[in-house]
């Protein structure tokens, strides 16, 4: 009886790993091709690329901003606008705090692979203009992102 409550378990850890998993790869389908960039363009970055109350930019999310960077580079812009978000857990000025900390994270990035940082300008919104569904657990991973501004 223990035997098969212990292979149950195991059994169902691996199932909510692997559920929670294929939720990142859904979302993350478009960290492999780093979108057209052009002025006057804006390229969303998902936010699940940030955990929970976290500004940590992960490998995947530094190798596509590094993608960006590269095509950044290649054309004529005056400003960049680096923009954070977050979903709506937590008080809007922890929520404003983290959503600049995030801004300020990729900015960082950008400018580590050459990008002037006289030429862009991190903003914070907190958890204002969602794009999905706060109540649900993919909609605030949806919310957690960066919007890259090129003017």
């Amino acid at each position: 009886m223990k035997k098969i409550f212990l292979i149950l378990f195991a059994l169902l850890i691996f199932a909510a790993h692997s559920l929670a998993q294929s939720e990142y790869e859904l979302l993350s389908d478009s960290i492999n091709i780093a979108e057209d960039v052009k002025a006057g363009r804006k390229i969303t970055i998902q936010g699940f690329y940030f955990d929970s109350g976290s500004a940590y930019v992960n490998a995947n999310l530094k190798n596509y901003l590094e993608k960006i960077a590269d095509k950044i580079k290649k054309i004529r812009y005056e400003k960049i606008y680096i923009d954070g978000y977050t979903d709506n857990r937590g008080d809007n000025f922890e929520n404003n705090k983290l959503s600049r900390a995030r801004a300020q994270e990729v900015m960082k990035v950008l400018a580590a692979n050459g990008i002037p940082s006289k030429k862009m300008q991190a903003r914070a919104y907190g958890s204002s203009n969602p794009v999905a569904d706060n109540s649900t657990k993919t909609g605030r991973i949806q919310n957690r992102r960066i919007e890259i501004v090129i003017q």
